[in-house]
């Protein structure tokens, strides 16, 4: 018989194949190996010679011979690993539960157990596990998916669809997404229509549109996402995806002009907020309540309806706390409303309010704190030229601290803008020659940026901003061939 430590190999390896153990589960363990007649011999010699820690009466092989013990175990033979496994979930959900949550905390525990459950049955993930992962996911707990995720992998399931699903849901909120949608891609694949495809199939496509700028694959999988979601009767998940896929829509809209895509966009957006109301948190202050009536603002100020997009921005400015990322993201909507409203001092309150509360967390935040401070000089430059470039030069270099391409190159449009509003207003040429020159410069910089990033709407800008920049030069060529200041009234 194959010895371990003077021990059974086969009682060894059973002990060291579950979290923890007591002596009653101990005693079954060794049973379950073939050691029944001499179980609680073998169990003594082991917890009393201090191979197994102890604490509060509970046992466990220590971390670094338990993972050799039970991927020898995975190896030989599987469904010992299992019988042992249904033990112990079997009595930490009631004889162990007290002490098994004094020692893993309540939460901890369920997460285990939980997680358990998947080893158990790989390919029938419970109801349970799917409510347990969408909680932690929209209290974004993400440490305890990552949890989840290791218990998996340390029972041989690191390669399933769920332990794929887990670590990417993990890989993602670190803002690692070229790395999560690879795992993301291996649970669509799996051919599953469940919850889990669903939201890997939406994260997928937010990935295609937002980094790769592959709209129309972006499109094409937030369709079948619909229809996965649409099968399931998944109100909150095809909330989240009609609203993804209405910006999207808006998005492309802004590039191409197509009219298709804003009614489509604006179908979608309508149908979201009308389903969120299903939603077990479609009341006021609900998330996915709030990004569709977001959404829908944003539409309806693109659709040239900027009183309607106020109301709308207003009513979802409402349902979230001051100082949080959704609140400024609905302040900015509110503030483009305005601004196209032409109430400049309005618009820009609003936005420095919110910015008064709002502390960035991460990179995301950040970001958005650089567009809302973009946002805000577009506002100022109306009515304070100085304290307009002021906003946008921080704005442009908190996009290049973070190193973000598309908002610096956007950034860098406004101050360019902001400049030949300056340049137009002076009543002296002085360094009017130099300065055209600069900002000619920085506007090709970013015209070669958004070209890269294959964005119209930013190239159109710049374009636009590259022939104030030549009437202005011709303006100074033919004002310095005379007497005249070159930007005084003819």
């Amino acid at each position: 018989m194959a010895t371990t430590l003077g021990f059974p190999t086969s009682a060894f390896d059973v002990l060291g194949t579950v979290p923890c153990f007591d002596l009653t589960l101990g005693i079954e363990l060794m049973s379950l190996a073939g050691h029944k007649d001499n179980a609680a011999q073998l169990l003594s010699r082991i917890t009393n010679n201090g191979i197994a820690l102890s604490s509060g009466g509970l046992y466990a092989i220590p971390n670094h011979k338990a993972t050799e013990l039970r991927g020898r175990l995975l190896e030989s033979d599987i469904s010992m690993v299992r019988r042992a496994l249904s033990l112990f979930v079997e009595h930490a959900r009631d004889r162990l539960k007290s002490p098994l949550a004094l020692s893993f905390g309540e939460d901890g525990l369920s997460l285990l157990t939980k997680s358990l459950a998947v080893v158990l049955s790989p390919d029938q993930v419970s109801e349970s596990f799917d409510d347990f992962i969408r909680n932690r996911e929209q209290q974004s707990k993400f440490a305890d998916l990552s949890a989840s995720a290791r218990v998996l992998d340390a029972y041989g399931q690191g390669r399933g669809r769920t332990a794929r699903y887990l670590h990417g849901m993990t890989l993602w909120h670190l803002g690692k997404r070229a790395e999560a949608f690879n795992h993301f891609s291996q649970v669509w694949s799996s051919g599953v229509e469940d919850r889990m495809t669903a939201v890997a199939g939406h994260l997928q496509a937010v990935h295609l549109h937002s980094d790769l700028n592959r709209t129309s694959d972006a499109l094409e999988l937030l369709d079948r996402t619909v229809d996965v979601q649409e099968h399931l009767d998944d109100a909150y998940g095809l909330v989240v995806t009609l609203s993804t896929r209405a910006r999207t829509l808006l998005d492309r809209f802004r590039n191409l002009r197509n009219e298709d895509d804003l009614w489509s966009a604006f179908t979608d957006a309508e149908r979201a907020v009308n389903t969120s109301v299903r939603t077990a948190d479609g009341v006021p202050g609900g998330s996915v309540h709030f990004a569709a009536t977001l959404t829908l603002a944003n539409l309806l100020l693109e659709a040239g309806k900027p009183d309607d997009g106020n109301e709308r921005a207003g009513q979802a400015r409402h349902m979230v706390a001051k100082g949080s990322i959704d609140s400024l993201r609905a302040a900015m909507t509110s503030a483009r409303a305005l601004r196209n409203l032409e109430r400049f001092g309005e618009a820009a309150d609003v936005l420095k309010d919110e910015l008064n509360h709002f502390v960035p967390k991460s990179r995301s935040d950040t970001r958005h704190k650089a567009i809302a401070l973009n946002v805000l000089a577009s506002v100022q430059r109306f009515f304070d030229l100085h304290e307009a470039l002021q906003a946008a030069e921080e704005s442009l270099d908190i996009g290049r601290g973070i190193n973000d391409t598309r908002h610096t190159a956007h950034a860098t449009l406004t101050v360019s803008q902001i400049r030949l509003d300056m340049l137009e207003e002076q009543t002296t040429f002085g360094e009017a020659e130099a300065d055209l020159r600069n900002v000619k410069s920085s506007l090709y910089v970013a015209k070669s940026k958004l070209t890269e990033l294959r964005d119209a709407d930013g190239l159109r800008r710049t374009n636009e901003l590259l022939e104030r920049v030549t009437a202005l030069q011709l303006r100074l060529e033919d004002r310095l061939s005379g007497s005249q200041d070159p930007f005084s009234p003819d």
